[in-house]
């Protein structure tokens, strides 16, 4: 794990955007193409937008949600909006998008359907942005839900799961699909943020702060990059 703090918002969105241009630039290079999921939330949008200004070839990206609240696109709770809105725009708006969210009634529903959709992009994303709460969850793995370990355990792509917000009912990526990638990249801002993360190095449990299955796992390197 390497992790860059930075104090200025600017810097921050910038090492990321320089970061994630070598990244998708290395894999187009070597496979003609880059998967890349993104997480939603305040957070990172100051750094989608800045990637999304790179002199990348778009047309050879796939761009898919980390997790998706199961709304539809026209609600502003949408992470599918929030990425339309931040990361595909300027040079990325050429970029494809893949949706976590169909119309089934809930997730559990249109997991079979989501899931045979991520199949396009089997065996997962190449490289994957994640956040984190103040309750130490990422994607939506949240401590304390009945489906945490099955997101944490299961073969599959994607899990549905629930949320201890609303809107409570969620699909996500799971553990499995996140190993899959080449490099994961965990964003945070703030000092309260810091506190989590520090806490979340300090122990193993994932049960109680889910972020450290992705801490706490060799087979991906983890670049940590805050802001505060």
């Amino acid at each position: 794990m390497t992790v860059d703090h930075s104090h200025d918002v600017a810097e921050w969105a910038q090492s990321f955007a320089v970061l994630m241009c070598r990244l998708l630039s290395g894999c187009i290079e070597s496979k003609g193409r880059a998967v890349l999921a993104v997480s939603g939330g305040s957070s990172p949008t100051p750094c989608l937008a800045k990637l999304s200004e790179a002199d990348l070839d778009w047309a050879k990206v796939t761009v898919l949600p980390v997790d998706e609240r199961w709304v539809p696109v026209s609600s502003p709770q949408s992470n599918e909006r929030l990425i339309r809105s931040t990361l595909l725009q300027n040079r990325a708006a050429s970029a494809r998008f893949l949706s976590l969210y169909c119309d089934a009634p809930t997730p559990a529903e249109g997991e079979a359907t989501i899931e045979r959709r991520l199949q396009a992009i089997a065996p997962g994303p190449d490289f994957a942005v994640l956040g984190m709460g103040l309750d130490g969850h990422t994607a939506s793995w949240f401590p304390g839900t009945p489906e945490l370990e099955r997101c944490l355990r299961t073969s599959q792509l994607c899990c549905a799961s629930s949320a201890t917000a609303e809107p409570a009912q969620r699909m996500t990526l799971s553990l499995h699909a996140l190993l899959q990638a080449q490099q994961l990249v965990l964003l945070y801002a703030g000092a309260d943020k810091h506190a989590v993360f520090d806490r979340a190095t300090d122990a193993v449990d994932a049960s109680a702060m889910p972020v450290r299955a992705i801490l706490h796992q060799d087979a991906v390197p983890v670049a940590v990059l805050s802001c505060y």
